[in-house]
């Protein structure tokens, strides 16, 4: 659960739209110094510290929470019985990851 929250924080903070307090800060910075910052701006400004922060993010919880089972061995026979069950992808969800990657894009690069 840790992991989850502190993941939601990081990214919703790596992406302008993500959070409403970005949204009040970047109109601060627009009324009190006349400078725009755009959706690619402020996630190339925000990248190297997200980045770090997302990759140090496990190792933290690691150290803070450990884990009681560390080592079990039927876990990876499970995994690959569950996604033995699932199958392949089927036509629907390759055409809804395809309009998901162009709406996310789309909305990304957007102008005006």
């Amino acid at each position: 659960m840790w992991v989850a929250i502190t993941a939601a924080c990081i990214t919703s903070s790596m992406f302008l739209s993500a959070l409403a307090p970005n949204l009040l800060a970047l109109a601060l910075v627009k009324s009190v110094i006349g400078f725009d910052i755009s959706w690619g701006m402020w996630f190339l400004a925000f990248l190297p510290l997200g980045v770090l922060l997302i990759l140090t993010m496990p190792l933290l919880a690691y150290w803070f929470y450990p884990p009681e089972v560390k080592v079990n061995d039927e876990v990876p026979k499970w995994t690959i019985a569950e996604l033995a069950k699932l199958g392949k992808l089927t036509r629907n969800e390759i055409l809804l990851l395809v309009f998901m990657v162009c709406a996310l894009l789309m909305w990304i690069f957007a102008t005006a």
